[in-house]
This record gives C-alpha cells, sequence and structure tokens, in this order.
C-alpha cells in the first residue's frame, strides 16, 4: 500500500499530519470513477453500504468491486462482480462500465 502524508492545519497552529492511503495499481482514472459512483448514490441519498444491503451483497464487497472495475473498459469475468455493477448501474442509472447493459443481453442469446 502506498502511504502519503499530507499536512493538515488545527486551530492551535499545530501541524499534524495526516495518511492518506491508495490501493496498488489502481490509476487516478479509476479512483475518480469510483467516487463519481459514490456521488451518484450520494444523490440519491444512499451510499455503498445501503446499496449492498438492500441488494442483499457484503459492504466490503461492493467497495472493493466497484475500485476494481469503475473507470476500466474490460468486463469482469466473475459473475458475482458483474451482478453487483450491473445493479449498482441500473440503480445509478447509469453503465459504470461502458457495455454492461449490452453484455447481459449478449450472454443470453
Amino acid at each position: 500500500m502506498i502511504r502519503i502524508l499530507s499536512a493538515v492545519y488545527r486551530n492551535d497552529d499545530g501541524l499534524a499530519m495526516k495518511e492518506h492511503q491508495h490501493a496498488p495499481g489502481q490509476s487516478r482514472k479509476q479512483r475518480m470513477a469510483f467516487r463519481a459512483v459514490q456521488a451518484r448514490l450520494v444523490a440519491q441519498d444512499s451510499s455503498f453500504r445501503q446499496f449492498a444491503l438492500e441488494h442483499g451483497y457484503e459492504p466490503r464487497t461492493v467497495t472493493q468491486v466497484v475500485a476494481r472495475w469503475a473507470g476500466r473498459s474490460d468486463m469482469p469475468r466473475g459473475s458475482l462482480s458483474f451482478r453487483i455493477l450491473l445493479d449498482l448501474s441500473k440503480t445509478i442509472q447509469q453503465e459504470i462500465i461502458p457495455g454492461i447493459f449490452n453484455a447481459l443481453t449478449d450472454d443470453s442469446q
């Protein structure tokens, strides 16, 4: 895990260090895509946790899947990852992975 330290100022003019962590191998594009999905959920007064519990998924699994696959163009091979991304795409009314709505109909033919 990569650790980046950033300065945060307190009221007493003291300097505190705050640690920010990014998952290894995660690009800036993926982090921004993750935040965009999160923002769409917040706009609907929801969160990853609420979405997970409402759809029968583990909250941590949902956040891991979105962090791994948001911002990518290839489809996940795992059925659970695919179902999470498809359900989440329907919930936010936007494809998290381009073509995920079409991939469902292509596989059923």
